[in-house]
């Protein structure tokens, strides 16, 4: 073929660039590297979760049978405890109606292990004798839990409205609560059954923000907090332990300012996705009444209170920069002494 008319050399090193192509085409072509994403590690629960999800029905008649089956080929105890957690949040579903109307029906093990409905006495009690059966030393715990009904910075009663458990494991007390881990009420009120591992298991450090048992030894905590320390904790969720945030200073729940603006500061890792917005009441202000700036791990966030009162700081946070949805992760409360009248930062 012909080549465009340039001066000599060009037409020279254009040739040469065509046979170069030429030669190229006629090669093996090139895969462009594929970046590998490693795969999560395995569950170390993997085989006592698989036994409690396969359990079949004629292994579920009567505790002593259930609990057999449930820890049969198991070699430690951890593993025998998670297969009979895994069982209770998987079989059991949570008695809203009962729950609203004080009608519990019998929440006896015996009673539960039947209907498949219980509130936290009944899931407490179940894992208990299934637990006692299977030769672990369990203990139900009771105490004010930070549950449905409870918003930052409500005063803790001196009732008691929760049950969870305790199994030794290893020589060493772990707590768990089965109620939690089986699902939630969503937006509407409505039970939704949904497995949560985060309270499996979980570390007292994280515990104590939600659960105050009546018991203060049952905190497994060196220093036990008072009722009034737990109250002034700031409501956490599970998605703040999960993502890796951390108060930077002492954490509190309720942060008073003298005048519009207040500014607390997190550790959050350069993976996390984290979203703030700024409440009065439940409606969600214009997000130019909150600022956030990142140094590396350090999250500072200011909020500027619109009138003197007291808002939320609501976080939400999720693992991976591009993640489609975030978890509710944290409430903290802040009272302003003082307000912009209504005016949000500069941009």
């Amino acid at each position: 073929m012909s080549l465009p008319r340039f001066p000599p050399r060009t037409r020279a090193l254009a040739a040469a660039l065509l046979l170069l192509l030429a030669a190229l085409a006629c090669a093996a072509p090139v895969q462009a590297p594929v970046p590998v994403v490693p795969e999560p590690p395995p569950s170390p629960w993997a085989q006592a979760d698989g036994r409690a999800l396969a359990a079949p029905p004629e292994v579920e008649d009567s505790v002593p049978h259930l609990a057999a089956y449930l820890t049969e080929g198991l070699s430690s105890d951890g593993e025998k405890v998670r297969a009979i957690f895994r069982w209770v949040t998987s079989h059991v579903r949570y008695d809203l109606q009962g729950f609203r109307t004080a009608e519990y029906g019998d929440f006896s093990p015996r009673g539960v292990l039947k209907s498949r409905r219980a509130v936290c006495e009944g899931y407490s009690g179940l894992f208990e004798a299934l637990a006692q059966a299977a030769g672990i030393e369990v203990a139900t715990i009771h105490g004010f839990a930070k549950g449905v009904g409870y918003s930052a910075g409500d005063p803790v009663p001196m009732t008691y409205n929760h049950a969870w458990n305790a199994v030794k494991v290893e020589g060493i007390w772990r707590l768990l609560d089965c109620t939690w881990g089986a699902g939630a009420l969503d937006e509407k009120g409505e039970y939704v059954a949904a497995f949560d591992p985060f309270y499996f298991f979980t570390p007292p450090e994280a515990f104590i923000y939600t659960h105050f048992p009546s018991d203060p030894a049952w905190q497994l905590l060196g220093r036990p907090l008072s009722r009034e320390a737990f109250e002034a904790l700031p409501q956490l969720k599970p998605a703040f332990f999960t993502c890796g945030l951390r108060f930077s200073g002492v954490p509190t729940g309720h942060l008073r300012v003298p005048g519009a603006q207040a500014t607390i500061a997190f550790e959050a890792p350069a993976d996390v996705e984290v979203k703030i917005l700024l409440l009065q009441g439940e409606i969600p202000l214009s997000e130019t009444f909150v600022r956030a700036s990142r140094e590396g791990d350090r999250l500072a966030v200011s909020v500027l209170a619109p009138e003197a009162g007291t808002f939320v700081l609501r976080l939400f946070a999720a693992r991976g920069l591009d993640a489609e949805t975030l978890d509710w992760a944290a409430d903290l409360l802040v009272t302003a002494g003082a307000g912009t009248g209504g005016k949000g930062f500069s941009k």
